[in-house]
C-alpha cells in the first residue's frame, strides 16, 4: 500500500489585499486621532473654563477679604485717633503747673485752718503759782482736739504725757484765750485723757471762734490719700503740714486690744502729737507719742479715730474700761493649716497680775469661745471684752496644748480695770 506524499507550498503574497489593509488601518488610525484631538480640546476648554472660574472665585474672595481688612484696619486707625484725642483730652485735664499745685496748697492749707478751730494746746504746769510770773515750768505741752460739747463744757481729747505731773492744766484754744480744763476720764492703756473746759469761763467772742471736730471714718482710708496734719508735730504748736497715707496695714498691739495705723509719708519728731484730717475736714487718726515710741522712726503714724470710736465714747460717758491683760494675736487658716494650731485668738503674752494671769490663762493658749460665742479673730475678742463691765465674770474656753494634741480648758476671769 502506497502512501501519497504531498508537499506544502506558501501562498504567494497578494500585494493587492495587503494594500487595502494598510490603507483601512491608516483610516481608522487617523480617525482615532481626530477623535483624540476633538476629545483633548473639549476636555481643555472645559478645564480652562474651570480654572479661570475658580480664579475667579479667589479672587473675589481675596477682593473681600482685602476689604474687610481695610475696614478693620480703618476702625482701628479710628480708634486709636480716638483714643490719641481722649488721652490728650486727659493729659491737658491732669497737666499741673506750678500755679496750679500752689493752688493746691492753699486750699489744703486754708482746709487746716479752718479745722485748727478745734485743736487746741494743752500746757501742764508744775507749779500753779509761778504762772502768774511767767516763770513757770512746764513738764510737757502737746495738742488736743475738741470732740464733743454739751450745755456747760467742751470735751478735749489729748494724750496723758501732755498733763504728766500737773498741778495745773492749761488749754489754749484757737483765738489765743488760755483757760483752765480738768482732768474727766483716762485710758491708761492706750495713754489718752479727755479733759473739759468750762463754757462759762469763754467770752462770746471765743466761743463763736472754736468749734467741735467733725469725726470721719478712718476704715474708708486708703493708700495715696490726702492727708493734713495739725499740732503739734516738729515743735511748732500750730503746726500744718501735708502729704498722703502711704500705707493702712500696719498695726499697734496693746492690751486687749489691736489697733490699725495710718502711715503717712509726712516727716515728724518722736515726741510730736497731733491728727490726721481727710480732704473732707473730718478727724481721721490721732497721733500720740505711744505710738512713735512703739515703732520708732521720724515718719508720722497715727491711730485710726474708728478704731477707739468705742473707748472714746466710753470716756465721754465716764465708764470704767475693762481689762482682761492679754497680748493677742489672729490665727488665720493659713497658719491654722501650716502649724496644725487650732483656730481662734492666739495668747502670746500676759500682763503680770492681770485678770487673765490670775485665771489661769497661759501664754500659748488659744481663746476659741468667750461665754458661748464663737471668736475667730482679734477684732472680735477686742469688741467682746470692750462690751464687758468690770467686775464681771468673763467665760472663756481655750484650747491648750500638750504635745501634738490640744484639750479643753475652761477659764473664769473677773473683768478688771488697768490701773
Amino acid at each position: 500500500m502506497e502512501f501519497v506524499r504531498e508537499k506544502i507550498k506558501e501562498k504567494p503574497l497578494d500585494r493587492k489585499s495587503v494594500a487595502i489593509k494598510v490603507g483601512v488601518a491608516m483610516l481608522c488610525g487617523i480617525a482615532f486621532a481626530i477623535s483624540a484631538c476633538t476629545v483633548c480640546v473639549l476636555v481643555w476648554e472645559t478645564l480652562d473654563l474651570s480654572v479661570i472660574k475658580e480664579n475667579e472665585q479667589e479672587t473675589e474672595t481675596q477682593q473681600l477679604l482685602e476689604i474687610a481688612q481695610e475696614i478693620e484696619t480703618q476702625q482701628m486707625n479710628e480708634q486709636m485717633d480716638t483714643e490719641l484725642e481722649t488721652e490728650q483730652v486727659i493729659t491737658s485735664d491732669v497737666s499741673v503747673s506750678l500755679t496750679d499745685y500752689q493752688n493746691l496748697q492753699n486750699e489744703l492749707y486754708a482746709l487746716g485752718n479752718q479745722v485748727s478751730k478745734s485743736i487746741v494746746t494743752v500746757t501742764s504746769i508744775v507749779d500753779e503759782n509761778e504762772m502768774f510770773y511767767d516763770t513757770y515750768q512746764t513738764s510737757a505741752q502737746g495738742t488736743g482736739v475738741i470732740i464733743f460739747e454739751d450745755e456747760y463744757k467742751f470735751y478735749v481729747l489729748t494724750e496723758t504725757s501732755c498733763i504728766s505731773d500737773a498741778e495745773y492744766i492749761q488749754v489754749t484754744l484757737a483765738d489765743g484765750t488760755s483757760t483752765k480744763a480738768s482732768v474727766w476720764k483716762q485710758d491708761k492703756n492706750m495713754e489718752i485723757i479727755v479733759l473739759t473746759i468750762s463754757k462759762n469761763k469763754l467770752t462770746n467772742e471765743t466761743l463763736q471762734e472754736i468749734k467741735v471736730a467733725k469725726i470721719g471714718n478712718s476704715n474708708g482710708m486708703a493708700q495715696g490719700e490726702i492727708v493734713i496734719a495739725l499740732g503739734n508735730l516738729l515743735g511748732i504748736t500750730d503746726s500744718i503740714l501735708t502729704g498722703n497715707i502711704i500705707s493702712t496695714s500696719h498695726e499697734m498691739m496693746t492690751l486687749d486690744n489691736n489697733y490699725k495705723m495710718l502711715t503717712t509719708n509726712i516727716v515728724t519728731n518722736q515726741k510730736g502729737n497731733g491728727v490726721l484730717v481727710n480732704t473732707k475736714g473730718e478727724i481721721v487718726a490721732i497721733a500720740i507719742q505711744k505710738i512713735s515710741s512703739f515703732y520708732g522712726g521720724n515718719t508720722l503714724m497715727a491711730i485710726g479715730i474708728s478704731e477707739i470710736s468705742n473707748m472714746i465714747q466710753g470716756l465721754l460717758a465716764q465708764k470704767e474700761l475693762p481689762y482682761i491683760g492679754l497680748y493677742i494675736s489672729t490665727i488665720t487658716n493659713h497658719i491654722s493649716d501650716t502649724y496644725n494650731i487650732p483656730k481662734g485668738v492666739f495668747v502670746k503674752e500676759i500682763a503680770t497680775d492681770s485678770p487673765a494671769m490670775r485665771a489661769g490663762l497661759q501664754s500659748g493658749d488659744v481663746i476659741v469661745r468667750i461665754n458661748g460665742e464663737k471668736v475667730e479673730n482679734d477684732t472680735y475678742y477686742s469688741t467682746v471684752i470692750n462690751q464687758l463691765d468690770v467686775g464681771s465674770i468673763c467665760e472663756m474656753l481655750i484650747k491648750r496644748q500638750s504635745g501634738e494634741e490640744y484639750y479643753n480648758v475652761v477659764c473664769q476671769v473677773e473683768v478688771g480695770t488697768l490701773q
